[in-house]
């Protein structure tokens, strides 16, 4: 036993003292911090000195004695002696903030918005820490103010030399710069999305002023560490080629910390002739930007996906009122990243572009990527930023679930033919009772449906006329087998409401309905969309598998009839149901009447789960 006495500040600098030579027994000693130790943060180069535990610690905001901050930078020091984040998000220059205000408020004229710009060059140059996050907000929106500014007097007739602007540029590659990394983070969990959204856009506003202010035939290079751009008055012809960008020109990339192999694309002559709807010239602008791609946020469900590439912006102006994009639908536009960690067993791809509506990453209008390793290559039917997303997670293998497909599609014609031959050794009975010449016929169209896709899906794809057979085929196989299932309703129908109808032993009005409308469908289908009864790869050319196309709309010619199908077997089964309900309730005394409710919904459950596959409801 002892006197003991714990001294220090923190745990690691804690001294057992005691009055005893020898400690002949355990001693069990819990310390808790007093504080948190004095630390300097390199990140905003700011001293915090020893505190408290469960205390905030407030001072001047970085840069405060040169740029007259506002606000107070703040730290909180836990409950286990830990110091947490430094906040900023209160800190704000004035000389920023009311520059900003001076912009949106006044008539400023471009020639004062360009020497603003200047000003700002000279601010945002990298610095060893970041410029606060408020900060890279209001710059921006300075940015983009007089970016409008520009365009409008563009419009209006009034041209601005475009090497007066390039400042414009440089200043948006000074913000991109790493050392606004964590100001950009910062950012995002004050102002999410709009800040860098607007900066991106900021970017590509700009890009199209510096292609369409130029002359015809002209073509103006800029390259800076971050951004590389290209912009042209491209002069059409009838005959107009394609646009590379950057075409293997490795001058373009000087300055930058990315080379002309990062990032590529093929822009379709027919576009450019589709935009420029008779006139002479098209602006043409393509960009690749560094650094951006980190601060841009991922909003979608599959976990663990990251940006995974550069962004590549790309624009081809309409002039008077030209089409959009009817020509990409013929020829995507094709884009070509390097990615920055190669494929595994457990990542995939997914080609996307900013959407600055909604603020976020789509893939609206993306074709499905192939990949060869260290390039994946995507095909877009629009023009925007485009990007390469890496899902890091395990998804199924190909190959297996072929496997498993056919594995499955045997045992249900094993089933199918099981069931064929059963009602057979009842062929005398099938014309008489019509409910089993229907359940006959509604196999025979699924066990041809699932022998057509067995046979002929993979191995038709050599040759389109097959394939287009194939694709045919399953189309009238399927449509045949609901409208068996929607024969299996009206026989219900009639045998459970309309009992006395005679309509339900017409066997050939049954034979009729179940084998007839689906021909209607597949001769339609094929006179107006046979080009798109095979689904084509990323090349337009390539035969992916024999199947409608979702393109022009084909696909609805099996979509549409199998939901009418279902709804009028859906009203079938209801009221199949509600008849059935009350057949199975007994009349009975009032106290036997819950026992009777109780056995009647159970035996209501037990039809539903019978009813719904035969009517095709689970579909």
């Amino acid at each position: 036993s002892g006197n003991y006495t714990c001294s220090g500040f923190a745990p690691s600098s804690i001294t057992l003292l005691t009055n005893d030579l020898i400690l002949t027994e355990t001693v069990h000693i819990i310390v808790l911090p007093d504080g948190c130790r004095p630390t300097n943060d390199t990140i905003w180069d700011l001293q915090w000195p020893s505190v408290p535990v469960n205390s905030t610690y407030l001072q001047p905001c970085p840069n405060g004695g040169i740029n007259y901050v506002s606000g107070r930078a703040y730290r909180f020091c836990s409950s286990t002696g830990n110091w947490g984040p430094t906040d900023v998000t209160q800190c704000e220059s004035y000389k920023y903030r009311n520059v900003t205000q001076q912009v949106l408020d006044s008539n400023l004229t471009i020639s004062h918005g360009l020497y603003v710009i200047a000003l700002l060059y000279d601010c945002t140059q990298p610095q060893t820490v970041s410029l606060l996050p408020l900060d890279l907000k209001n710059i921006v929106i300075i940015i983009s103010t007089i970016l409008n500014l520009l365009t409008t007097s563009l419009q209006q007739g009034r041209i601005t030399d475009v090497k007066d602007t390039v400042i414009v540029l440089d200043v948006i590659n000074n913000l991109l710069n790493e050392t606004n990394l964590v100001g950009w983070q910062i950012l995002q969990t004050i102002n999410p999305n709009t800040a860098i959204s607007l900066l991106l856009s900021s970017a590509e506003s700009y890009g199209l002023y510096v292609a369409s202010a130029i002359n015809t035939t002209m073509s103006i290079s800029l390259s800076r560490s971050s951004i590389v751009l290209q912009a042209s008055n491209v002069k059409v012809t009838p005959n107009q080629a394609d646009i590379i960008f950057p075409g293997g020109i490795s001058d373009l990339f000087a300055n930058a910390s990315f080379s002309s192999s990062d990032a590529s694309i093929d822009i379709p002559g027919a576009l450019l002739l589709e935009r420029a709807n008779k006139a002479s010239s098209v602006p043409v602008v393509n960009m690749i930007i560094k650094n951006i791609n980190m601060f841009l946020p991922i909003n979608t469900s599959i976990s663990q996906l990251q940006v995974d590439s550069l962004i590549l912006s790309s624009q081809v102006a309409v002039k008077d009122g030209g089409f959009t994009s009817l020509a990409l639908k013929t020829r995507p536009v094709s884009i070509i990243f390097r990615i920055n960690n190669p494929k595994n067993a457990t990542s995939q791809y997914q080609c996307s572009f900013w959407n600055f509506t909604t603020s976020s990453w789509s893939s609206d209008g993306m074709l499905s990527p192939s990949s060869n390793g260290s390039f994946v290559q995507c095909y877009s039917t629009h023009l925007t930023s485009f990007a390469v997303l890496l899902a890091v997670a395990k998804f199924p293998d190909s190959e297996a679930l072929t496997i498993i497909s056919y594995i499955g599609c045997g045992i249900s014609m094993a089933s199918l033919l099981g069931t064929i031959i059963f009602f057979l050794t009842f062929r005398k009975q099938l014309l008489e009772k019509p409910h089993n010449f229907i359940h006959l016929n509604l196999a025979i169209a699924l066990f041809l449906a699932f022998l057509v896709f067995v046979a002929g899906v993979e191995t038709a794809k050599n040759n389109e006329a097959a394939c287009k057979a194939v694709a045919a085929l399953l189309q009238y196989f399927w449509l045949s087998a609901f409208c068996w299932m929607l024969c299996e309703g009206v026989m219900l129908y009639l045998m459970l409401i309309l009992v006395f109808s005679t309509l339900k032993n017409k066997w050939w009005f049954f034979f009729l309905l179940g084998w007839l409308p689906p021909l209607v469908f597949v001769v339609i289908g094929l006179a107006v969309r046979s080009d798109y009864y095979v689904v084509r790869g990323n090349d337009g050319k390539t035969i992916s598998y024999c199947w409608m196309s979702t393109a022009e709309g084909t696909i609805w010619a099996f979509a549409v009839p199998v939901i009418l199908v279902m709804l009028a077997n859906a009203v079938v089964l209801v009221m199949v149901l509600v008849v059935l309900f009350r057949n199975a309730k007994p009349k009975s005394d009032k106290a036997k009447l819950s026992k009777d409710n109780r056995s009647a919904v159970i035996y209501l459950i037990k039809s539903s789960i019978i009813l719904l596959p035969v009517l095709g409801c689970t579909w």
